[in-house]
């Protein structure tokens, strides 16, 4: 098998790990990764078929946005202030929908009804999040050891991912029209093996929240 293939089949079922590791305590981070391997199952399949997949898609990056906004902000966020945030959550949700709906209405082609706009700053928050979990993580070092937080592992993976997806969303128009070989070597050399690094950090995580909830 080709390794470009290999690192594509590894990419569609790297989020099986995060649910094997996680099994016995499903967290937020279990739930997203069997929604991960679902949307990768079902426009794999899709694609095979010939049929559209971007309301696939546009579901999974509004789904993702919810469960890395739970993930993050519980934490950060003090419980008086968390009412706003679930305000804010919906506003944006909302917002998303209608905008993916238009698109939708007016997409000449099923790449273009995909909601690249929102995605864009999704991965730019995710990155901002990452940041300030970082910096929360390391103001506890002391108290905790990084080898075995399961926060510290989630967050370096999600980071990882969010980096590399962020940068192919924010030039993706302009690599498409003018440089298409090239965003399809970097959608296989760049993206996909951080979607897997980022599905092995997140299956250390629930490895190690799992042990320290015993």
């Amino acid at each position: 098998m080709p390794i470009d293939k290999l690192i594509y089949y590894t990419s569609i079922l790297s989020p099986a790990l995060v649910l094997i590791a996680g099994r016995k305590q499903k967290t937020v981070l279990w739930y997203y990764a069997m929604v991960c391997l679902l949307a990768d199952l079902v426009s794999f399949y899709l694609f095979k078929m010939q049929r559209p997949h971007a309301i696939v898609s546009n579901s999974f990056l509004l789904l993702e946005f919810l469960f890395f906004g739970y993930y993050f902000l519980q934490p950060l966020v003090h419980r008086r202030f968390r009412v706003f945030t679930i305000i804010a959550a919906l506003i944006i949700s909302i917002a998303y929908i209608v905008y993916t709906y238009n698109l939708h209405q007016i997409a000449i082609k099923d790449s273009l009804a995909i909601n690249y706009t929102f995605a864009t700053y999704f991965y730019f928050c995710y990155i901002i999040f990452c940041l300030l979990s970082l910096f929360n993580i390391l103001q506890k070092a002391e108290e905790t050891h990084l080898g075995s937080s399961p926060e510290f592992y989630a967050t370096i993976g999600i980071l990882i991912y969010a980096s590399a997806v962020f940068m192919l969303f924010a030039f993706r128009k302009v690599l498409e029209h003018e440089y298409a070989d090239l965003l399809r070597k970097y959608w296989g050399a760049v993206f996909q093996p951080a979607n897997i690094l980022k599905n092995v950090f997140l299956a250390i995580s629930v490895y190690y929240a799992d042990r320290r909830n015993k």
